[in-house]
């Protein structure tokens, strides 16, 4: 049993370790305003955390990153990148 699972751990934090080496400030840089959600996700990859809601005409999902001491936050209206803040060393906010 243990090397079944032994496998599947490597596979999982192999996944991790390259999620985090997209995150960096040079790709951060490349994302731009009406990108896509997929877009950034190719990017950066996938986000800490994930927050959605709707009022009125704004329908918006806010992506979160947290990385060590990297961080960055991006709101997507309808699917469409509308701002980014980030603090990831000499990246453009």
């Amino acid at each position: 049993m243990k090397f079944r699972i032994a496998p599947l751990l490597l596979i999982c934090l192999s996944l991790l370790f390259s999620a985090c080496e997209k995150f960096t400030a040079e790709n951060f840089a490349k994302i731009q305003t009406n990108q896509t959600e997929d877009e950034v996700r190719k990017l950066i990859g996938p986000p800490t955390s994930i927050s959605s809601g709707s009022f009125l005409v704004f329908n918006g999902t806010i992506y979160k990153y947290e990385h060590g001491d990297k961080k960055a936050t991006l709101v997507f209206n309808n699917g469409r990148l509308v701002f980014k803040e980030g603090e990831l060393g000499n990246a453009q906010k």
